[in-house]
C-alpha cells in the first residue's frame, strides 16, 4: 500500500467569484484567490497524487491548464490520475473552514 498526503489553502477574495469547493459551488460564498477556481479539496487531492506519482500536477500542469482557459480543478483531478501506476482505493479527507456553511448542501 502506497499513501499520498496532500493540503492546499487559498484567500477568499472580494467580488464575483464563485465558491467551489469539491466541485460544488457555494453562491453565499466569496471565491477563492486562484487562477483556477481554488478548489481546495481538488488540490488537496491532486496534491496527494503527486506526492505518489512525482508528477507535479498544480504548479506545473494545471498552470498550462489554466493558460489554455481550463479552471475546472475536477480536470486536474483527472490529469493527476493518469499519472498513476497505482489504483486508487481511498481518500479521506478533512475540511476546517467558517464559512461556508456546508450542512445546507
Amino acid at each position: 500500500m502506497i499513501v499520498g498526503l496532500g493540503q492546499d489553502s487559498h484567500r477568499f477574495l472580494e467580488g464575483d467569484k464563485k465558491f467551489v469547493i469539491g466541485g460544488v459551488v457555494f453562491d453565499d460564498a466569496p471565491g477563492l484567490d486562484a487562477d483556477s477556481d481554488g478548489d481546495v479539496i481538488l488540490h488537496a487531492i491532486c496534491n496527494a497524487i503527486t506526492s505518489i506519482s512525482g508528477v507535479p500536477i498544480l504548479g506545473g500542469v494545471a498552470i498550462e491548464m489554466c493558460q489554455q482557459g481550463i479552471t475546472d480543478s475536477r480536470e486536474y483531478v483527472l490529469a493527476a490520475m493518469k499519472t498513476l501506476s497505482h489504483k486508487l482505493v481511498h481518500i479521506a479527507l478533512s475540511v476546517e473552514a467558517k464559512q461556508p456553511r456546508m450542512q445546507k448542501r
